[in-house]
């Protein structure tokens, strides 16, 4: 099984992908990882400013599908995908028999205490209308870009993270037992 999670800054995407490696035994991919792995051979500066100038800029040369070609070519299964931020990259995963898109959901005032109380470079400074801001600046149309706001409409679940941890983890808990593969065995 292959699950794919998407979702805006600090819904909870890292927070599921942990969840599954830890309780499930879910191999992590990021799709940011490829692109930071990149970066430091390219000796480059890493941020989220950089990763979302050279993400778009390697769409745009290598397709828009790139990154997540790049995870496919290494995947173990059971897997969890993170970093998703391209219809193109979505519909590459979907077409792998055993995958599943969640959408991790939240509010954006929350989203923005928890980025702020994580204390990543480049988010512990910005006052919730830079933050909003900047995430409108991540949503395009054009299909080489990051397209957030078109995922949550591919995905087949979409997760509500707007209450605590432990509800975060029983929503993913019911999830894997209603996809089981067909006989019954665990994942």
């Amino acid at each position: 099984m292959i699950i794919g999670v998407c979702g805006y800054q600090a819904a909870g995407k890292d927070t599921v992908a942990l969840y599954l490696k830890e309780h499930y035994g879910f191999s992590h991919y990021s799709l940011s990882e490829v692109l930071r792995d990149i970066l430091r051979k390219k000796g480059r500066e890493i941020n989220r400013d950089t990763l979302t100038f050279y993400g778009n800029f390697f769409r745009e040369k290598y397709g828009a599908d790139f990154l997540a070609r790049e995870v496919l070519k290494h995947l173990k299964r059971p897997a969890v995908i993170t970093s998703i931020r391209n219809l193109a990259e979505l519909k590459i995963l979907s077409k792998e028999e055993d995958f599943l898109a969640i959408f991790i959901d939240a509010p954006v005032k929350l989203r923005y205490e928890r980025a702020i109380a994580r204390n990543r470079e480049g988010e512990a400074h910005l006052s919730l209308a830079e933050f909003i801001e900047k995430e409108k600046r991540e949503e395009s149309e054009k299909n080489t870009s990051q397209q957030l706001h078109l995922l949550k409409n591919h995905c087949q679940v979409v997760f509500d993270n707007s209450g605590s941890k432990e509800e975060l983890f029983s929503q993913i808990d019911k999830l894997l037992i209603k996809f089981r593969s067909p006989n019954g065995s665990k994942l």
